[in-house]
């Protein structure tokens, strides 16, 4: 028995060890190796759950596992702002019918991201959604398919318009990619597919094209190969010719337009640049963000943070609220003491406290019984020190001056 605790000990003390060195890694920005830490915890957390050596413990290993998969996402969506796709949200129009077969990786089922869910950026929703609503309620005046290049820093959000708009649209035709999963593909069977996919949508008409990072096909680079050379004409003439006069609606987001081939560029009418959230923008995404934890912040705090992110993109700013969503977490595991509150429960103290259980976790008799702490202001201050600006003017008015760019200034039909 004595030996079973032993172990069991040993085996809590290894994981929270590895889960503080993927700790220092993230810090440090070496990310993969964070990642690979924070699987390699989230295993061993799981396997002392599964040992059922000390079920009184369960409930601070499954935050444990919880934590390291939510620093997991949080790295994944730094590293690619493209959310993953979820189940198919509730939607008006049937979406396709079996005739209309598209090969992968190209999607036909609708995101399930909403416009309410994306703080700001009001009249980029209500330019994109006039976009659909003059495709689909006023086809006799509809001459040609209209197609939008959204651009602009990364994790401004364009991705996350464009999935909203997929999810929310009332057409019959969904369909998008990542340009990079073409890329990779071979040169018979990406071309076939970019085909495939443009027939489609105008035999499901209403329908929106979504194609997301489109530089990977669209970039002309000195020393490309033939393939992607031949990908980017099939994928001009694609959206030039084959859909001129159809009621399908082409979007595209790119964070480097300056390196898109004229060709290309010249395929799109419309040109919307989705800018930085502004301190209002940033006060929201900091609220809601913070709605999935206890905290003690006051809307005064949030509105002194968000004056404090200008440069921050929306993507950068939710990684920052859950960086410091776990210093709770953090506290609980570095305490060196506990003591019991009110209402009975353990909550962290200092080594000097009379009352106070020394020895941290280890020496808890019911770990069932942690509070755990409320996030503070303290706590987002201290992971904005470590998440810098992503953005600066200087690149901000590189976008400004692209050439042949027409500022968006709301773009609203009057």
């Amino acid at each position: 028995m004595e030996q079973s605790k032993t172990a069991e000990s040993e085996a809590r003390n290894k994981a929270i060890a590895v889960f503080k060195s993927a700790r220092e890694a993230h810090k440090s920005g070496n990310l993969s190796e964070a990642q690979r830490l924070y699987a390699q915890s989230a295993e061993q957390f799981q396997t002392l759950m599964k040992s059922g050596a000390n079920p009184n413990m369960n409930t601070l290993f499954r935050s444990m596992v919880e934590a390291c998969q939510a620093a997991q996402q949080a790295i994944l969506r730094a590293q690619h702002p493209l959310p993953e796709e979820t189940k198919a949200a509730a939607h008006r129009r049937p979406v396709l019918g079996p005739e209309i077969k598209v090969p992968r990786p190209v999607s036909t089922h609708r995101p399930d991201t909403k416009f309410s869910e994306i703080a700001g950026m009001v009249e980029a929703k209500a330019f994109l959604m006039q976009r659909v609503a003059h495709m689909t309620t006023e086809q006799d005046k509809w001459k040609e398919a209209e197609k939008v290049l959204l651009y602009g820093p990364a994790g401004t959000g364009k991705t996350l318009l464009a999935k909203a708009l997929l999810t929310e649209a009332d057409v019959s035709g969904i369909f998008f990619f990542n340009a990079n999963d073409l890329a990779v593909m071979y040169h018979s069977e990406a071309e076939t597919t970019l085909k495939t996919l443009f027939q489609a949508a105008i035999q499901a008409q209403p329908s929106i094209v979504f194609i997301d990072e489109i530089d990977q096909l669209a970039e002309k680079r000195p020393d490309e190969n033939a393939k992607i050379a031949g990908l980017r004409q099939e994928l001009v003439k694609q959206c030039s010719a084959t859909i001129k006069n159809e009621k399908v609606l082409l979007l595209a987001a790119t964070n480097a337009p300056w390196k898109l081939a004229p060709e290309v560029v010249a395929c799109f009418n419309q040109q919307l640049m989705v800018e930085l959230p502004d301190a209002a923008q940033r006060a929201k995404i900091i609220k809601k963000t913070l709605k999935a934890s206890q905290h003690m912040l006051t809307k005064a705090d949030i509105e002194e943070i968000a004056k404090m992110t200008e440069g921050h993109t929306g993507a950068g700013m939710m990684v920052m609220v859950r960086d410091a969503q776990f210093a709770p977490i953090r506290r609980c595991m570095n305490a060196p003491a506990f003591r019991l509150n009110k209402e009975s429960r353990y909550v962290p103290t200092t080594a000097g406290d009379p009352h106070g259980i020394a020895g941290g976790l280890q020496n808890l008799p019911n770990a069932e019984r942690i509070k755990m702490p409320a996030v503070q202001k303290a706590d987002v201050m201290d992971a904005l020190s470590r998440f810098k600006a992503g953005v600066g003017f200087a690149e901000i008015k590189k976008f400004l001056k692209w050439d042949g760019v027409r500022e968006f200034h709301g773009g609203l039909d009057q």
